[in-house]
């Protein structure tokens, strides 16, 4: 495999992420996103990915970059809201 492939890094995550295997298919789409940091699907799924790891902030961040890439990404603002709801919440 070609590390430098991100459309291959991207499918795999996918695959991972389907496979309940979150910090493996975050770690794909980590370097998705270093590779392409434009791709919005790549920065959506790595937020998914750390949020399931609770990696709160981090994944934020990944949502936030994804909504500064596409303002009207419903799947990026959907998450970011539910992720800063979560943490209003946390103690």
């Amino acid at each position: 495999m070609n590390p430098e492939f991100w459309q291959a890094r991207y499918l795999l995550g996918v695959e991972l992420a389907m496979n309940n295997q979150a910090g493996e298919a975050e770690s794909q789409f980590a370097e998705v996103a270093r590779l392409r940091p434009d791709f919005v699907k790549g920065r959506i799924n790595l937020g998914i990915a750390l949020g399931k790891r609770r990696k709160i902030e981090e994944a934020l961040h990944e949502f936030q970059a994804a909504l500064r890439l596409s303002p009207t990404n419903e799947s990026a603002r959907h998450n970011l809201e539910l992720l800063q709801t979560l943490k209003a919440r946390s103690p």
